[in-house]
Formats: C-alpha cells, sequence, structure tokens
C-alpha cells in the first residue's frame, strides 16, 4: 500500500473537503476544454459567440499515468456579464465530492465550482479495507465501494474509459450587448487553484483557458419559398409541393392542397429560413386541423425545420385545412412562420375537389415513370404511377375540402 497524506482543502461557498496526495508515480492531469466530446481541445483558441446565442463548452478530463491517484476540484472561472444564465449538467457523478455550484453569476468574477475525490483508498473485496487498486474514477472499479469517501459523496461504480472522460457540460448565453469583441472579451478558464492530489510532487495539473468575444447577433428569416409539402417516392427520389403563404383556413377560400396519401398516418412540412436554424429557436410547433390538435415531431437540418404532422393512432384527417405554426425565440424573435395546408388524396389539380379530371390525369400517367412533372399522380409515394394510384382516386372521386 502507498503511503498518503490527507490535506483539507476550501472553496469559497463550499464546506472543507479532504482530497487525497499520494507517494508513487506522478500523475498530470488535465481538463481540456471542447465543443464537442469528440472534438478537439479549444485550448488557447478565441470563440466568437454572437449575442444573444447559446455557447456550450464540455470539460472532458485525461491523465498521463497507468496508475494515477488523483482527486480534484476545479473552478471554472468566466464573466458573467458577457456570458449569461450559466449552467453546468451532466455532470460526472463518480466519487463526486462537490456538486457544481455557480457562485456570483451576474459579475465579471463569477465561477462554476465542482470537485472529485482521489480513490487511492478503495476496499479490495472487503468493504471499508485500506488496500486495493488506486487511480482516478475513470479506471475499471470493484462491484462495490470504490471511492475514498470522507462522508455524503457519490460513490457510482460504473466503468468509464479511461482515455477520456466527460466531468461536465457547460451551457451560457452571450448577453445581448455583446454585438463586437470591442464590446465584450472575456477568458474562460479551467483551474484547480492547487486544489488537486497527485502521486508525488509536480504539476499534478494543468490550467486551460480560451477566450469567447461578443460578435453581431445572427438575423433569422424565412426563405423566399418558405413551405414546402415533401415526400419521398422510393427510388424515383423526394419531390415538394410549393405550398402558397397566402392559402386560408377559412371554408371556399384558396388553399394549397397534398394530394398524395400520408406516409404511416403523416404529412412533413418544411420551413426553410435564410440561415441555419435550430430547435432552441423555435421550440413551440402546433399543427392544428380547425380545433383538433394534431401530433408534432419537428426535425432541424441546416436552413430548414421538418414538421412531420400526424400518426399512424392520430392521422391527418383527409379533406381537411391544416394550420401549421411556429413560434420564434433568442435570435429568431419576431420570426413566427405560419402556413395553412389543404389535405384531399386524389385531387391533382388542386381545385379542393376531386373529380374525373383527377381520374383522367392520374389513368394517363399510370405506366410512365415517376418524374418532377408528374409525381403528384404517385398518389401512394412508392415511386411507381400504376394501378394503386388509379384505384386511390376512383375511390376518392365525389371528396372535397371545404
Amino acid at each position: 500500500m502507498h503511503m498518503k497524506t490527507i490535506r483539507s482543502v476550501m472553496y469559497s461557498g463550499l464546506v472543507a473537503s479532504t482530497v487525497l496526495a499520494a507517494t508513487s508515480a506522478q500523475a498530470l492531469q488535465t481538463v481540456d476544454p471542447k465543443l464537442s466530446l469528440a472534438g478537439a481541445s479549444i485550448n488557447g483558441s478565441t470563440q466568437a459567440v454572437p449575442a444573444g446565442t447559446t455557447f456550450t463548452v464540455y470539460g472532458v478530463y485525461s491523465d498521463d499515468s497507468t496508475n494515477p491517484e488523483s482527486g480534484l476540484g476545479l473552478k471554472v472561472k468566466y464573466n458573467g456579464t458577457h456570458l449569461t444564465g450559466v449552467t453546468i449538467s451532466e455532470e460526472y457523478t463518480k466519487c463526486r465530492i462537490a456538486v457544481a455550484d455557480v457562485q456570483n453569476p451576474t459579475t465579471a468574477t463569477a465561477q462554476a465550482v465542482m470537485g472529485w475525490i482521489d480513490t487511492a483508498i478503495r476496499p479490495n473485496g472487503v468493504v471499508a479495507s485500506a488496500t486495493g487498486a488506486v487511480g482516478w474514477p475513470d479506471l475499471a472499479d470493484l462491484a462495490s465501494g470504490g471511492c475514498l469517501n470522507p462522508g455524503s459523496i457519490n460513490t457510482d461504480t460504473a466503468a468509464v474509459s479511461a482515455s477520456g472522460l466527460k466531468l461536465f457540460k457547460m451551457t451560457g448565453t452571450m448577453a445581448a450587448g455583446c454585438t463586437s469583441a470591442a464590446l465584450c472579451t472575456s477568458t474562460v478558464t479551467f483551474d484547480s487553484e492547487g486544489n488537486h492530489s497527485y502521486a508525488n510532487a509536480g504539476a499534478g495539473f494543468t490550467n486551460k483557458s480560451f477566450t469567447i468575444t461578443g460578435a453581431a447577433a445572427p438575423t433569422q428569416a424565412l426563405a423566399a419559398t418558405p413551405y414546402v409539402s415533401r415526400k419521398t417516392h422510393g427510388a424515383a427520389g423526394t419531390f415538394d409541393i410549393v405550398i402558397d403563404p397566402a392559402g386560408s383556413a377559412t371554408a371556399g377560400q384558396s388553399v394549397t392542397v397534398e394530394p398524395r396519401q400520408a406516409q404511416s398516418g403523416a404529412h412533413q412540412i418544411v420551413i426553410a429560413f435564410t440561415s441555419a436554424v435550430s430547435s432552441a429557436q423555435f421550440p413551440t410547433v402546433t399543427a392544428t386541423a380547425g380545433v383538433t390538435s394534431l401530433p408534432v415531431a419537428t426535425a432541424f437540418n441546416g436552413n430548414e425545420m421538418t414538421v412531420t404532422i400526424g400518426s399512424a393512432g392520430t392521422p391527418v384527417p383527409n379533406g381537411s385545412r391544416v394550420t401549421v405554426s411556429a413560434t420564434g425565440v433568442g435570435t429568431a424573435a419576431g420570426v413566427n412562420p405560419s402556413v395553412v395546408v389543404g389535405f384531399l388524396v386524389g385531387d391533382v389539380s388542386n381545385n379542393r375537389t376531386v373529380n374525373s379530371t383527377d381520374v383522367g390525369t392520374v389513368k394517363g400517367q399510370s405506366g410512365v415513370a415517376v418524374t418532377s412533372s408528374n409525381f403528384k399522380s404517385d398518389l401512394s409515394a412508392n415511386g411507381s404511377i400504376n394501378s394503386t394510384d388509379v384505384g386511390l382516386v376512383k375511390g376518392a372521386s365525389g371528396t372535397s375540402i371545404n
């Protein structure tokens, strides 16, 4: 068993906690700031964060020793007048001795304080035994016990990869007034302030930091052609029906009609913007057929938001006018897209009624390859115009949208 020394550490706003210092092979600890868990360290970099937008950074732990005897208390220091509303989540709980505590959050000396205890005394098959394996909690652990426990700490025992360990996720919003680097330039520092334990005398921990600067707030607007109804027609490809934004939910008024069958009870309406869009900008999306709310799911890809309305259990009613709306917040505040779409299987002529004209159109395309000029006749959206589609339009003859 290694010889060990217990020393006490104190953080502002926290009670005294024990952290272990030991005498064996030296371990150098690092906590790298990363924009994604698998990404590169942004230590020493400058990150431009547009005013009013959310910034996220992960703290990822590593050490350079096979069996490090290491504990760590950490302060993440930042300017709370620039990076506002900071929260710490997805925090690693194994052997945690101090739950993340955001202190002085609205000041220039804001900080988040957290800590993990050394694991140099761990039971070796015997609870409370002073012998056993050593190492930071990222190493394989015993089935029970697993942390030096001075009391009131987490002792989770799930094994985690030793090569890189997420300690926490930090999220904050650049203040609305931080529209340039001249107005807001701040350093974010991962600093132990000497509150670490390590084997042997040496650096033990290396501070990491990066700079955030303010930038002009991005503008969000709807694209020139903002709304389409989209379906994939098997191997023939994906085809869009452009939706007229002036379509009305009022009976008798003009509206763009989607004549193709729902897929598993659902239709997809795609809303396009002039720049990249995210769920954070449009957290509220609804679809209603008259006074009836329909199930909604959203997906975001680049400049597009895809709204899936209806489901197998609650399909979009045939012959209905459906209003799809989204509410913008943050950098998209004031951008509130809304469009009305009519759904009537077989109405390829877009006159809100299925009649002999539609039957003749679909029959005339039967056996013809699906293209961008005739895809509406592929009512089943399976990539072929055939007897199935003819049967659908004949069966729908006489139906209409009010």
